[in-house]
């Protein structure tokens, strides 16, 4: 008992000075996209090199050419203020003759799963996108794995989905301009609302690091409480006649 107690400051401490290198960690990303977001969106070049992606990542680029709605897949369970939906990935053919990309255009109401359910988003001519390059994401283990004999998509697998549709293996996740009121306008007519040009990265690690500073501070007294504690009246007599 009292080698755990004892070992319980010890640990927690290392987790609390864990947290305040994963803190400045997070403060440098978060740093690094908002000077990324700042910048004026480019233009993609007519081929592109997958492996720099990540360098780019969250970076605004401008995009110009016609949608490939044939061809679009839904990405299933995707949620939107408690309503049920799915993402819509649609193959984008850009106007300066460069390779098509995949382009998610965000989300949709499942009422609205048929193209013919929502016409106002099946554009046939050339449209402008604004949107941000995006690197491959790690799948959850909650995630089903994509069934694409069958078309049903869990999981953007950036990769696979290219393959499948023909494309470069290059992810632009669309950004909407809009206020609450045109958003919800928007999905109510079935046109697909893309991501927020604001970017918010969830940041617990002070939190974090209170609680487990805390915890060690508490263990540290109870571990000295108990060391300095005198033994019991039996222990104390033992060898005195």
């Amino acid at each position: 008992m009292t080698l755990v107690l004892v070992s319980v400051p010890i640990l927690t401490f290392a987790l609390g000075t864990w947290q305040v290198q994963r803190l400045s960690w997070k403060k440098n990303l978060i740093k690094d996209l908002e000077n990324k977001m700042a910048l004026d969106p480019i233009s993609l070049p007519k081929h592109i090199n997958p492996h720099v992606i990540p360098e780019f990542e969250y970076r605004k680029v401008k995009l110009r050419g016609r949608f490939d709605h044939a061809n679009e897949i839904l990405i299933e369970s995707r949620t939107r203020e408690a309503e049920l939906g799915y993402h819509l990935i649609v193959p984008f053919h850009p106007d300066n003759g460069g390779e098509p990309i995949l382009v998610n255009r965000g989300f949709i109401k499942r009422e609205f799963k048929h193209p013919q359910s929502r016409p106002l988003s099946c554009e046939s001519t050339d449209v402008e996108v604004i949107g941000m390059l995006r690197k491959q994401e790690n799948k959850s283990i909650f995630q089903p794995a994509n069934m694409k004999e069958s078309n049903q998509w869990y999981f953007v697998d950036i990769r696979e989905i290219a393959d499948h549709l023909g494309t470069a293996p290059i992810l632009v996740d669309a950004i909407t301009y809009a206020n609450s009121g045109k958003l919800n306008e928007m999905v109510s007519k079935g046109l697909p609302i893309g991501r927020s040009p604001q970017i918010s990265l969830r940041n617990m690690h002070a939190t974090y690091i209170a609680t487990w500073y805390g915890l060690s501070a508490i263990t540290s007294v109870m571990a000295v409480m108990l060391l300095r504690k005198p033994m019991s009246g039996k222990s104390r007599f033992t060898g005195i006649s």
